[in-house]
Formats: structure tokens, sequence, C-alpha cells
């Protein structure tokens, strides 16, 4: 935990969900599930292949990245740098929304599933 009370790194402390007598792990950003043995248990750290967001260095970097193209400009190196972290930022964001909306079931006041029909054939095919 910071001093803000937030959790430090992107991959650290997965949640602990329990579904029916098995408890399975998550991750505590994207909340993809996590098999145990991908939680080192000295630090609590998720295996990053099965995590979506991008590494709290990277975010760092992005920022550090465009203060200084802001103040003082950047080199060719760095604005190639750049353009690759971008990239990467917006490929896991665009995959952790999509995990989230496969786990979305949309249900109307009377109780009847309304989920749209994309939406559901998205999910059963990723299912198979």
């Amino acid at each position: 935990m910071n001093s803000k009370g937030g959790i430090d790194c992107v991959l650290s402390l997965a949640l602990k969900v329990r579904i029916g007598k098995e408890r399975r792990s998550r991750c505590h950003r994207c909340h993809l599930p996590v098999s145990s043995d991908k939680i080192k248990q000295n630090d609590n750290m998720v295996d990053r292949r099965r995590c979506s967001m991008l590494a709290k260095h990277k975010l760092a970097r992005i920022n550090e990245l465009a203060k200084k193209a802001k103040t003082v400009g950047l080199s060719p190196e760095e604005v190639m740098e750049q353009a690759k972290l971008r990239r990467e930022y917006i490929q896991a964001f665009r995959k952790a929304m999509t995990d989230m909306l496969h786990t979305v079931k949309v249900i109307d006041p009377n109780g009847n599933d309304v989920t749209p029909k994309k939406l559901k054939e998205s999910q059963r095919h990723r299912l198979h």
C-alpha cells in the first residue's frame, strides 16, 4: 500500500475469491483469474502473462516522457520509445476492457436478461 491507501504495483496483491469450495486468485486490477501456481508466495506478484494491465514502471516512463516533451523536447529515440509505450498502454487497456465486458450480464428491472446479442455471441465464442 502507498501513503494514499492505494496499491503500489499494478501486478501486486491478487484478490482471493471463493467460488464454491474452490478458492481462486484474481488480479486486483483486471480481475482475471490466475491459477495459484502463478502467484509467488513471497511477494504476491501475479504472473505478467495473465494480467492485461501495464506495469507500473512503464506507466511512470510514459508520464516522464510526456513531461519532458512539454518542457525540453524529446530526442528521436525517445519519440519512438514514447510511441511504443503508448501503443502497449492502449493495447493493454483494450484487452482489459474486452475481458471486463465478457463478464457482463445486463438485467432489466423485471429480472429479464437483456444482454445484447453481439455480446452474448462474443462470450460464447470466448468459452470455446
